[in-house]
């Protein structure tokens, strides 16, 4: 594959980011030594205008903002393949919080926390397993009200159900 590089947005003039996950510096004309931080990731240090203006980056945001479209306004940057020194552009893709953790808990990275429930319908007696309290509410009212929450700490009925942990 070959090397592209781009200028990392507010160091333009200074810094550049490619889609393999190296970062080079313009004015030292020399790719930066990535440091790797206690959680995993591989950072760099950038400066603006000597040390006081020092920046801690994270290579895997640098290329996402370079090269992928975040077109759906998300916050985080996953690594595909689950290894955090892997910055290479295929490797990453724009997530938000709650399609990162279920990526890692379907691949087993991560427990799965959701707490299943059960819901009996007050008129025909069916019963009916969720994963969640939020995907019952999703497929019962279309959208999460929080409703279900107080029907299991009251010990009451919500949206026609009975309602139990399992």
């Amino acid at each position: 594959m070959n090397e592209i590089w781009k200028a990392i947005f507010g160091y333009e003039d200074l810094y550049s980011v490619s889609n393999l996950g190296r970062v080079w510096s313009v004015k030292s004309n020399k790719t930066l030594s990535p440091n790797k931080m206690v959680t995993g990731y591989l950072c760099v240090h950038l400066y603006k205008c000597g040390k006081k203006s020092r920046s801690v980056k994270t290579i895997h945001r640098l290329v996402a903002q370079a090269f992928l479209p975040n077109l759906a306004d998300c916050e985080e940057v996953n690594h595909i393949n689950f290894l955090r020194f892997d910055n290479r552009v295929e490797n990453l893709e724009w997530a938000t919080r709650k399609e990162n953790v279920r990526h890692a808990c379907a691949a087993g990275h991560k427990p799965d926390t959701r707490k299943k429930i059960s819901g009996r319908n007050l008129i025909t007696g069916e019963t009916t397993i969720y994963l969640s309290m939020i995907d019952a509410e999703i497929a019962l009212r279309g959208r999460q009200t929080g409703g279900l929450s107080h029907a299991l700490r009251g010990m009451r009925a919500a949206y026609g159900y009975e309602w139990a942990w399992l």
